[in-house]
């Protein structure tokens, strides 16, 4: 969707009246172009309400969110090594606290579990 920004809400009421209306209308733009999906960080629960959505993903990430949380409950201050910047380059998989994140984390997205829109590379 257009951005959150005041004049960028104006500009989506002005040209399209509401949120709905832009939904539906873009993603006719977009099957009349060829594409027949949307991008990372799109609006799925707005794409969602239309009667044919577009394939859709969605985001999650509970590796980034643990290490933040690690970092917050435990500081930043040790010797980090590797592109991500766990402790010795490893992730946390052993905390006794990891399998409960990682549940927390990705139960928002449960909803779109049997969504035939959602592209789920797993099944």
């Amino acid at each position: 969707m257009s951005g959150g920004s005041d004049n960028q809400k104006a500009a989506l009421i002005s040209k399209y009246g509401t949120k709905e209306n832009w939904i539906r209308e873009e993603s006719q733009l977009f099957k009349d172009n060829g594409f027949n999906g949307t991008g990372a960080w799109s609006d799925v629960d707005l794409i969602r309400q239309i009667s044919s959505p577009l394939v859709y993903t969605v985001i999650v990430n509970p590796m980034g969110a643990y290490k933040s949380e690690h970092i917050k409950q435990y500081g930043g201050h040790y010797e980090v090594a590797g592109w991500q910047g766990y402790r010795y380059d490893l992730a946390m998989v052993f905390d006794p606290e990891f399998d409960g994140f990682v549940e927390s984390a990705i139960a928002p997205i449960a909803k779109y579990a049997n969504d035939k829109a959602l592209l789920d590379i797993l099944r």
